[in-house]
C-alpha cells in the first residue's frame, strides 16, 4: 500500500485502532479518538483546549497511551495473520507518518517495538 500523506497514514492506524477496539468490545470514546489524530504539524488537526484538559482529567497519558499501544499491537496482529503483505503497510505508514510531528507515533512505536523520532510531551507545544 503506498500512503501519499501523513494524513493518509494516520487514517490508516486509527482506522485499524479504532475497529480493532470495537472488535474486542471496548469502543474508544470521542476524545479518545480525537486524541489519536492529536499533532503539532497536521493543518487539519484543530487543538481544542477545553476538550483537551477534559480529556487530561478524564484519563492519565500513560493509561491512554498503553492502552493504545496494546490495540495497535493488536490490530498489527491480527492484520498481519490474515495477510503477511500487511507488515509491509504498516512500516510505511509509519515512516510517512514519521514525517511529521504526530502523538500516535508514541503509541505505535511502543506497541508495535519501532523507534520513533525523538519528541516533546504531545501537549508541550499549547502550553508554552
Amino acid at each position: 500500500m503506498l500512503f501519499i500523506s501523513q494524513s493518509e497514514a494516520k487514517r490508516f492506524f486509527i482506522e485499524r485502532i479504532v475497529a480493532q477496539a470495537k472488535q474486542e468490545g471496548v469502543p474508544l470514546s470521542g476524545d479518545e479518538e480525537w486524541m489519536l489524530g492529536f499533532s503539532e504539524s497536521d493543518p487539519d488537526f484543530v487543538v481544542d483546549v477545553d476538550r483537551l484538559e477534559a480529556f487530561e482529567a478524564a484519563i492519565p497519558a500513560p493509561d491512554y497511551e498503553a492502552k493504545i499501544a496494546g490495540l495497535a499491537r493488536r490490530a498489527y496482529q491480527t492484520d498481519f495473520a490474515a495477510n503477511r503483505t500487511a507488515d509491509a503497510d504498516y512500516k510505511e505508514a509509519f515512516r510517512v507518518l514519521s514525517e511529521g510531528d504526530h502523538y500516535l507515533l508514541i503509541m505505535i512505536g511502543h506497541g508495535l517495538g519501532w523507534s520513533s523520532p525523538p519528541s516533546r510531551p504531545w501537549w508541550a507545544f499549547w502550553r508554552t
